[in-house]
């Protein structure tokens, strides 16, 4: 093989003449620029010709879109993404796979509008880019902000080139790096810059070594050489050690536990992977189960009150903090540590305690920024740039009072999420809490201390809102547990009264998205459901075990009004989550409110189910239902518009409150004693009334509470559940027109009336070996029918229409021509 010349090589590369025969030369465009993202079309990002893709490319495209269109202030509606985002052979079903992936994705905010991308840091614009650069002095990398938005990085290079940013290549990580330029720069002497500039170090390390010998030093290169010892090749052989087992205490008990934690790991939305967020949700479970078991004694005023600290020994921590983030001190307040977080947000309410400890040391240890909100003072601001001093208080109806969710938005954190809040007021805590709803941003953990009364008689030093009996602390707790917080600490306060005040943390291990994927259960074709939640065991190939008794068909209803409605997710998931996944949920909203005042603008303004409450459609389709009532029938409206689409009278119905969380055994409990006691109407309370018509007005009669199993003789209280048929109730319960307005606003006493009308018993459950129902019950506003201000008066008013159904005579004149149930 010889070499070639280079006349050859120039030979090679000359282009060849144009050819004279027919098939003339084809000249290729050359490819040009490729577009940007937003002007290209549809059919240029995808083509014409349909084919299958995968759903995480569609998710991805769609992510590309949204990213894309960062710039609007506005969410993108579905029907916008399916028109501009995607082409017809994806998923363009509304609430099908696609959109709730989307919906699910941590780098996508969902509103009852449409969708926004949300970027991991926030970045929104160039004025955003320099303060998150400023906000890390240790330096950016290009690939942490490369999702903020479409010119990200080209708004990054000029920044650099004006000078307010600096940018060095990273050999290490093959990366640039950028630095924000100090604000306030300081000029040198120029003499001093003149030497800085000529002074230079050698780069050879022989020219160096002679350097340093020229001064009279020795290289630390020199002496490295002759200290060397030289290296063996030779590995001594490892004895790898046998690990003994001890057969005699190898056991199965942990088996129980770590099925719980796998069960919760696939029903629940853990925030937290592997086994630590196993545990943490299967010991948040059992802590909300029996929360209310451990403090039902709190709830009797007569009862016997723990001493000292041991009264918050129901509510102590059940988790740890994960392995990686240990618990840590910030001044007397202890979270999960957040020195390691590259950058976070920290909210700290209530009076400013000793000259803003708190927020020193948050300074001093972490990389996050500070923000107190005090409405009761000025205030100061102790850092710049990590630390301002906010005017004004969580809460509402009040002066420099704003709810949560308002003050987040207006402080810019709504894209960038809390890390931490902590709470620190005696009594007005509670307005706080209540606050945090599974539709608002809730913070990743949680510090509050908390306060309890002592036991009677001794007095207490607290103000009356800070005086909280063991039963209302736990409310707290039922509340968060709720929403996923899990206590991880508490720190009992020596000082003040003896057993007052504990300080509690709390981590955020579950998340219960208002717009989060459906999970309920599905079983295989040709399966048969339990009502425990497991799927039954195959006995032989092509046969299963007979599972519990199921009814025909089975409906869950509740109602709600705007105002209340956008917050009843909570309860449609806590049924819709439990063991028994009902045939249909109907969520009722009068939209066309009449049982209050005609001038209550923020419930009569509303003319539109709110869209917190449709959406739970699209999470569970095909059985939650959320409709407009036709005519507002009071509290009524939880059973009656589904007594008007549920024709069979065997169905059986069960009524919910739509603001109360319910355990997941409730609809299966009240199913399996709704088929053993047919011609009942079954419940898990009430209330038996007396009538005694030779006893003189205003009071003919009275009632008394029955928790007990057995007929109840009076009134359901069905805050806690209750299971009808459709056929126990006549059309004769429409009528509320022929009763006093006070029915209306009881319609536990108008549904109890008609069914003793009908002569249908009321059933209690045993609560032997039950859960009780209502898991959480949220606390009552003044939308509630009982703070009516005339509620009392008004469930006298209906109890003594009917006679406290406690008089034959009244029942038969009642009736008329309707006729009794017959089973």
């Amino acid at each position: 093989m010889t070499m070639a010349s280079a006349g050859e090589l120039v030979a090679k590369a000359a282009p060849k003449q144009k050819s004279n025969s027919s098939k003339a030369a084809v000249k290729r465009p050359k490819p040009g620029p490729d577009k940007p993202f937003l002007e290209k079309t549809k059919e240029e990002r995808f083509g014409t010709k349909p084919r299958d893709v995968n759903m995480s490319k569609q998710v991805k495209d769609v992510l590309q879109f949204l990213e894309a269109h960062q710039a609007r202030e506005s969410p993108i509606s579905w029907e916008e993404i399916v028109r501009d985002a995607i082409p017809a052979w994806y998923d363009t079903v509304e609430g099908g796979a696609l959109y709730n992936l989307l919906v699910g994705n941590d780098r996508v905010a969902a509103t009852a509008h449409g969708f926004m991308y949300r970027s991991e840091h926030g970045i929104r614009d160039k004025a955003s880019l320099l303060r998150f650069l400023r906000e890390h002095p240790q330096g950016v990398k290009a690939n942490e902000i490369s999702d903020g938005y479409e010119h990200v990085l080209r708004d990054a290079d000029q920044l650099h080139a004006e000078g307010a940013a600096f940018k060095f290549y990273n050999a290490e990580f093959k990366v640039d790096v950028y630095f924000a330029a100090p604000e306030e720069r300081t000029s040198a002497p120029q003499d001093m810059a003149e030497v800085y500039l000529k002074t230079q170090l050698p780069l050879d390390p022989a020219e160096l070594m002679a350097s340093l010998s020229g001064l009279g030093m020795r290289s630390a290169l020199a002496s490295a050489v002759s200290s060397r010892k030289p290296i063996s090749l030779v590995k001594a052989e490892r004895v790898k050690k046998k690990r003994k087992m001890n057969i005699r205490h190898m056991t199965n008990v942990h088996m129980a536990d770590m099925l719980t934690a796998a069960w919760h790991e696939c029903n629940s939305q853990g925030v937290f992977p592997g086994l630590y967020g196993s545990a943490a949700l299967a010991n948040l479970t059992a802590f909300r189960t029996s929360l209310l078991s451990k403090v039902h004694t709190s709830f009797n005023p007569d009862a016997d009150f723990p001493k000292g600290f041991g009264r918050f020994d129901p509510v102590s921590p059940i988790l740890n903090c994960p392995p990686h983030r240990p618990a840590s001190p910030y001044y007397r307040w202890r979270f999960c540590d957040m020195g390691r977080l590259p950058s976070c947000v920290v909210y700290s309410v209530g009076p400013v305690q000793q000259d803003y400890a708190f927020e020193k040391d948050v300074i001093a240890f972490t990389k996050c920024e500070v923000h107190t909100l005090d409405c009761t003072t000025e205030g100061k601001s102790i850092d710049k740039k990590r630390h301002k001093h906010h005017k004004l208080c969580i809460g509402e109806g009040k002066p420099d009072h704003k709810g949560w969710q308002e003050i987040v938005k207006q402080l810019g954190h709504h894209t960038r999420g809390i890390e931490a809040l902590k709470i620190d007021m005696e009594g007005p805590d509670a307005a706080v809490f209540a606050q945090l709803k599974h539709n608002t941003l809730l913070p990743r953990q949680l510090a509050a201390e908390l306060h309890i009364r002592p036991p009677p008689p001794e007095a207490t030093a607290l103000p009356p809102e800070a005086a909280r009996s063991p039963a209302q602390l736990a409310l707290i707790f039922a509340h968060l547990a709720a929403l996923g917080y899990g206590a991880t600490s508490r720190v009992d306060n020596g000082g003040g009264q003896p057993g007052c005040c504990s300080q509690f943390a709390w981590l955020h291990v579950e998340k219960v998205w208002a717009y989060g994927p459906a999970r309920a259960a599905h079983s295989r074709p040709g399966s048969k459901q339990s009502s425990g939640g497991s799927a039954a065991l195959v006995a032989e190939e092509g046969e299963q075990e007979e599972g519990p008794p199921r009814a025909k068909r089975l409906v869950v209803s509740m109602a709600s009004f705007p105002g209340r409605a956008e917050f009843g997710a909570p309860t449609v998931y806590s049924i819709m989550h439990g063991t028994r996944k009902p045939d249909a949920l109907y969520f009722w909203v009068t939209v066309n409110v009449s049982r209050f005042d005609s001038n209550d603008k923020e419930v009569n303004s509303e003319t539109q189910i709110p869209g917190d409450a449709k959406m739970l459609e699209k999470q569970f389709p095909g059985v939650v239902k959320v409709l407009p009532a036709r005519k507002d029938f009071g509290p009524a409206t939880k059973l009656l518009p589904t007594l008007e689409v549920e024709t069979d009278p065997e169905t059986i119905i069960i009524t919910i409150d739509d603001d109360t969380y319910y355990s997941t055994t409730t609809v299966a409990e009240l199913e399996e004693e709704m088929l053993r006691r047919p011609g009942y109407v079954v419940v898990r309370s009430c209330e038996n009334t007396y009538w005694d018509a030779k006893k003189n007005p205003p009071r003919k009669g009275w009632r008394e509470w029955k928790l007990s199993e057995g007929v109840c003789k009076g009134f359901i209280t069905a805050y806690a559940s209750a299971a009808y048929r459709r056929g126990y109730l006549d059309d004769l319960v429409f009528d509320q027109d022929r009763a006093p307005k006070g029915c209306l606003h009881h319609d536990d006493i108008w549904f109890s009336a008609h069914l003793w009308l009908r002569n249908v018993p009321i059933w209690v459950l045993n609560h032997v070996g039950r859960s009780w129902p209502p898991m959480y019950h949220r606390p009552k506003n003044r939308m509630s029918i009982s703070m009516h201000p005339q509620a009392e008066e008004r469930a006298q008013e209906c109890l003594d229409y009917f006679h406290w159904m406690n008089d034959e005579a009244r029942r038969k004149e009642l009736m008329g021509n309707h006729t009794e149930y017959v089973p």
